[in-house]
């Protein structure tokens, strides 16, 4: 083969790496389940991937992979063990001893959210709402979940009552403002306090609740 017809090759190969697609950056897969736990005095919060589960636990953080169970799902690392069963669990470790566990479906859904990165939840009733401001995504879900609006998060504004914050956007030709307001609020239908106070409004509809910061 020629020198010519050398290099042809060559250049060839180079031109097919520079075309190439960049390699995919690997992501940590996302969990199919989060559940909070009241175990009293640890309230765990699961995060439940395909072969193991990740622990949070106060102070810890401890990553578990699945054993055989001759019934519900048993995940341990020779020091702790976590063994979960319906809405029911039993964790066992050295520090704690052996805890009797339930499912907090309430706490899940919040714990869901800040694993997901969410930075600030709210929620409202009659009808019911929730919202949701991430780092550059955020949505609003209102009547029970009728109506989902999605929308990228707005640079967040010092208001005029002195400690709140806003958030102003426009969705669909309709003016949509977040009042967050540093006051106590209660959720009377589930009994639980938050930190602040929140208002939607939406075009002409207004929505008021509780919400908490997740981070």
């Amino acid at each position: 083969m020629s020198v010519r017809v050398s290099l042809f090759f060559v250049l060839l190969v180079l031109l097919a790496a520079c075309a190439a697609p960049p390699a995919q950056v690997d992501r940590p897969p996302a969990p199919h389940r989060v559940l909070a736990y009241n175990c009293e005095p640890v309230d765990p919060v699961a995060a439940f991937y395909a072969d193991h589960v990740r622990l949070f636990l106060p102070g810890d953080n401890l990553r578990l992979p699945q054993q055989t169970s001759a019934s519900g799902a048993r995940y341990g690392d020779g020091r702790t063990t976590f063994w979960t069963k319906g809405e029911s669990a039993i964790l066992e470790s050295r520090a704690a001893g052996r805890l009797n566990c339930r499912v907090d479906s309430m706490r899940s859904i919040w714990e869901a959210a800040r694993l997901r990165g969410i930075h600030f939840r709210a929620v409202g009733n009659e009808p019911g709402w929730y919202l949701e401001i991430g780092p550059e995504q955020s949505l609003l879900n209102l009547d029970y979940g009728q109506r989902e609006i999605p929308f990228a998060t707005p640079s967040a504004e010092n208001d005029v009552i002195p400690g709140s914050t806003s958030y102003r956007a426009t969705i669909d030709d309709r003016p949509l403002t977040i009042l967050l307001e540093p006051r106590r609020c209660n959720d009377t239908m589930i009994e639980r306090s938050y930190e602040t106070t929140v208002t939607v409004s939406y075009g002409d509809e207004i929505y008021r609740g509780c919400g908490q910061t997740l981070h």
